[in-house]
C-alpha cells in the first residue's frame, strides 16, 4: 500500500549573522515541497543571542523541527 500526500519533502534550513568579531542572530526556517516542487513555508524563527548560545538553541530548533515535520509523517507500517 503507498500512501499518496500533496508533500513530498521537508527542507530545514538555519542561516547565521555574524557581526565583528561574534555570532549575533540565526534565522531558522521548515519549508515543505510538494510534487510538483512548489515550497510552501511552514515555520520561521528569528534567533537572537550570542556565539555559542546562538548555535546550541539553532540546532535545538533544527533538530525540533525535522522530528515535528519530516517524521510525522512516517507511518509505522
Amino acid at each position: 500500500m503507498t500512501i499518496s500526500r500533496r508533500w513530498v519533502d521537508v527542507e530545514v534550513t538555519a542561516s547565521v549573522r555574524r557581526e565583528v568579531g561574534h555570532l549575533s542572530c540565526a534565522f531558522v526556517s521548515a519549508l515543505y515541497i510538494d510534487n510538483r516542487g512548489q515550497r510552501s513555508i511552514l515555520f520561521s524563527r528569528h534567533i537572537a543571542l550570542r556565539d555559542e548560545a546562538l548555535i546550541d538553541q539553532v540546532i535545538d530548533e533544527v533538530r525540533e523541527q525535522l522530528l515535528e515535520h519530516a517524521l510525522s509523517y512516517i507511518e509505522p507500517f
